[in-house]
């Protein structure tokens, strides 16, 4: 978005020398013209000093041009940044985006108090149509070390790429309401400026600033998973220090981890001095006695008490799950997605952020247990499109019959999505000439979006498994959750009959269980400090060669520690569309992103392999 953007100011000059003392110089150099367009300006008052990404000033007005990625509906236009309560607020998603524009528009008065200063967001903006083909090819991603970059194909000019698909948008009314309100944060309350000479004197000072720990805490970006052996972590040091903590008292749950719990509540409970889930009394939680299902607060008092019905290791509401099973028909199809929503299209007569679907993976189980990766598609080829192949490859898959599972509603959404652009091809008369096929198929394995009343559940629509176990299914290891990636480790724990099974080389193997990708591979690993069975998603390859293990973890991971799934494919999507890699590269990401899809649908197998062994007794 950054580089689009300055091709946009063919006149623009980016202030590029490396020495900040340097960068305000010329920048205030620069400025001295009575019209000039600055890529980077860099604006220094005391202690406070900003890059604006552009900076176009025409006589006495300041125009400062905050590059987003963040996508823009432009039929909704500036109500987007509001909320409805009265009085207006403006709304939680947009808010550190205007937060960071109305430091730079606070900067910028200090620095040139006579000047008329304006401020905008530059965005996609999602009701544009590409009009040329290939956009993202002009733009290559370079990786040097730890540092990542953009270089423009040369010869690229804003005439090649066809219609202009960014929208500068004016926010002067957001920003002045950000100035004039109180700043809120934890342990610090006043003006915006106010707030913000503070802070700024602080750090120049290298004053300590007492934390104030709260529910705001689960998110913290500066959080050492590994803590006390890895690196240093901004959450622990505030936490010990706050809470007169020792490294002993992380080693158990602490109150960030409770289920699926609204941040009020968390913070209602640490302000009570309850830092650790084991405080909690029932009281606290309140779960439902004649719930027929675990509902949300039943697993959270699991999670705190350590107690469940029947006891034993974990729950499981057998009988609950036997009914579910018993609606089930053979063959079982397992289906995993990866898709994408890139920010510039690929091709002429599409969106920015439309979604891409580009692989699946599909295993298949009979009902004598036969269990086979029957099928796999992924196209990573630049600039392709490939979704109406994927939905073709994933209607001959699944066939006419049987059950389809998938893991959250995450592949429902994607069919749906895809159903919505085949529709809007239709109607602007470039649908694919098998439309009405796909239509027919995506509509008979999909249930509609929430707020779609026009049709009903197709008579296959895939089946949810996350939503069946958090019904029906709670271990101590996943703390509440139900993602495949903390459940699967969970259930190889405890299913001697997944041990016995997958301790074996029989994964890819000649009268074993047929694998795509693999050869007489080994899924269960005992750790050999503790004898329990290692995670297989560890037991894989790094998907990046050059990104390190962290890197990784946090892109499948959102607030609250969530297991994201498909954000590291997703990124390595994007490297294959957007990255100028030798052949080699190319091949082995391909083969690394074929290898996690298959054990995605993999996991979903074992699972239903664990819960069926287990509904026997």
């Amino acid at each position: 978005m950054g580089e689009l953007a300055k091709l946009r100011e063919p006149d623009g000059i980016e202030i590029t020398l490396r020495d900040q003392a340097q960068q305000i110089t010329q920048t205030a150099e620069l400025l001295l013209k009575d019209n000039v367009t600055l890529f980077e300006a860099t604006l220094n008052f005391n202690h406070l000093l900003a890059r604006v990404d552009i900076l176009r000033k025409r006589g006495n007005r300041i125009d400062l041009i905050e590059v987003k990625a963040k996508s823009w509906n432009s039929t909704e236009g500036a109500k987007s940044f509001w909320t409805a309560k009265t009085p207006r607020h403006i709304a939680s998603d947009w808010l550190p985006y205007l937060q960071d524009i109305a430091f730079q528009t606070h900067l910028c008065r200090l620095v040139y108090p006579h000047y008329e200063i304006h401020s905008w967001l530059l965005m996609p903006d999602k009701t544009r149509v590409a009009t040329v083909d290939g956009i993202n090819q002009h733009f290559l991603l370079k990786r040097d070390g730890t540092r990542s970059s953009c270089e423009i194909l040369a010869g690229t000019t804003i005439g090649k790429l066809g219609a202009d698909l960014l929208v500068e948008v004016p926010v002067d009314d957001c920003v002045e309401w950000i100035l004039a309100q109180p700043l809120k944060a934890p342990g610090a309350a006043g003006t915006f400026s106010e707030i913000v000479e503070r802070w700024a004197t602080d750090y120049a000072q290298s004053t300590h600033i007492a934390p104030v720990v709260g529910a705001h805490c689960a998110s913290c970006e500066f959080k050492e998973p590994r803590y006390p052996e890895g690196l240093k972590s901004g959450f622990h040091e505030c936490w010990k220090y706050a809470n007169k903590w020792q490294d002993k008292d992380f080693e158990t749950p602490s109150m960030l981890s409770l289920f699926n719990a609204r941040k009020s509540q968390k913070q209602k409970l640490i302000d009570q001095g309850k830092l650790h889930l084991k405080q909690l009394l029932e009281d606290d939680i309140e779960p439902e006695k004649d719930a027929k299902a675990l509902t949300t607060k039943r697993r959270q008092w699991m999670q705190c008490s350590g107690e469940w019905p029947g006891g034993g290791p974990f729950f499981l509401d057998r009988t609950g799950l036997r009914q579910e099973m018993a609606a089930w028909q053979y063959p079982f199809h397992f289906i995993d997605f990866e898709a994408c929503q890139p920010a510039l299209p690929f091709k002429a007569g599409r969106r920015p952020y439309e979604r891409i679907a580009f692989q699946f993976s599909h295993h298949t189980m009979q009902a004598d247990g036969t269990v086979a990766h029957a099928h796999e598609f992924i196209n990573v080829a630049a600039g392709v499109d490939p979704s109406w192949e994927f939905l073709r490859e994933l209607h001959s898959a699944v066939e006419e019959s049987g059950t389809i599972f998938m893991w959250s509603p995450y592949e429902n959404t994607v069919l749906n999505t895809l159903l919505g652009r085949l529709r809007v091809d239709s109607s602007n008369g470039c649908a694919p000439l098998d439309y009405k096929n796909l239509e027919e198929f995506v509509l008979s394995i999909t249930k509609p979006a929430t707020d779609d009343k026009s049709r009903n559940p197709g008579q296959r629509a895939m089946v949810d498994l996350a939503k069946l176990a958090a019904q029906y299914f709670f271990h101590p290891y996943t703390q509440g959750r139900s993602s495949i990636k903390v459940l699967l480790p969970a259930v190889l724990r405890n299913s001697q009959w997944l041990k016995q099974r997958y301790s074996q080389p029989i994964y890819g193997s000649p009268g074993g269980i047929k694998s795509l990708n693999f050869t007489n591979y080994v899924w269960w690993v005992a750790d050999t400090a503790t004898g329990l069975p290692l995670d297989p998603y560890k037991l894989l390859p790094n998907l990046f060669e050059d990104y390190p293990q962290e890197i990784i973890d946090a892109l499948e991971s959102g607030a609250d520690g969530e297991i994201r799934e498909g954000g590291a494919a997703a990124t390595a999507y994007g490297r294959l569309q957007f990255s100028n890699l030798d052949e080699t590269r190319r091949a082995a990401l391909k083969k690394a992103l074929l290898r996690y899809c298959e054990l995605d649908t993999l996991a979903m197998v074992m699972v239903v392999e664990a819960w069926r062994e287990w509904c026997k007794t």
